[in-house]
């Protein structure tokens, strides 16, 4: 079942960029990381490696410094998720959210076996029917450049201008305003949709569709939960009258 589409709004709110660093949650795959904000934001991404610049900036800056936000339809400021958690031992993130409208569920990672860096988005219906927003406005070079956009079949190509693009995989209907994608859509009970970006090196061809289910078959670590190695013996002093 596909999910319900409505009108898409150009001009979402996207709010004051006011989130504090302890609100933010780490995703990785042993190559890079981004940063998400309570409300669904990732604010900080540097693709495709932890030295590279920054595609989405605005944990340092505003909004029109590069940013990807998930959540349900607001007004002003993007609300704040009604619970967060990572799955066991991994980095891999559920946001929820109860609305008047029902309850979903974002999940992300970054998964660590692909070819080239991605990073999955999956919402998931829990009750009712809720409106969401997806906004993801990149911002290559931490944030100093507008990407120039292309289509490639059902894809959308951003070229960050740093040897490589990222490749854009969200549903239809999808509007570009303002070097922005803006997808709107309604999710009901029981569906699920994968939002996806995946950095591919210029020249290379088009990368593979994201699979998040054998991806999450082997999630990302955390390594929080690793047994603590065993405790080093330290050696006995010898008294004076033996040295």
């Amino acid at each position: 079942m596909r999910p319900t589409p409505h009108t898409p709004c150009l001009h979402a709110p996207f709010g004051p960029r006011g989130t504090r660093i302890e609100d933010y949650a780490l995703l990785g795959d042993m190559r890079s990381a981004a940063l998400v904000g309570r409300d669904g934001s990732v604010d900080w991404l540097c693709l495709p490696r932890f030295d590279s610049p920054a595609v989405f900036t605005s944990l340092l800056g505003t909004a029109e410094h590069g940013f990807w936000r998930i959540g349900p339809v607001h007004t002003e400021t993007p609300p704040a998720a009604t619970r967060r958690a990572y799955r066991s031992d991994t980095l891999v993130l559920d946001t929820g959210w109860n609305t008047l409208q029902g309850s979903v569920r974002v999940t992300d990672f970054m998964p660590p076996h692909s070819p080239t860096p991605q990073l999955l988005r999956t919402v998931t219906g829990l009750s009712g029917q809720v409106p969401m927003w997806s906004v993801l406005r990149p911002r290559p070079g931490y944030g100093a450049a507008d990407p120039d956009f292309r289509e490639e079949g059902d894809r959308t190509v951003a070229a960050t201008g740093e040897g490589g693009s990222l490749w854009i995989d969200a549903p239809p209907p999808s509007e570009l305003h303002d070097a922005t994608l803006h997808t709107a859509f309604t999710i009901e009970a029981g569906q699920e949709l994968t939002f996806a970006i995946t950095w591919a090196p210029d020249g290379s061809g088009e990368p593979a569709l994201p699979r998040p289910a054998p991806a999450l078959e082997t999630p990302p670590r955390s390594g929080v939960n690793r047994p603590a190695a065993p405790p080093t013996k330290a050696p006995t002093a010898r008294p004076w009258s033996a040295r």
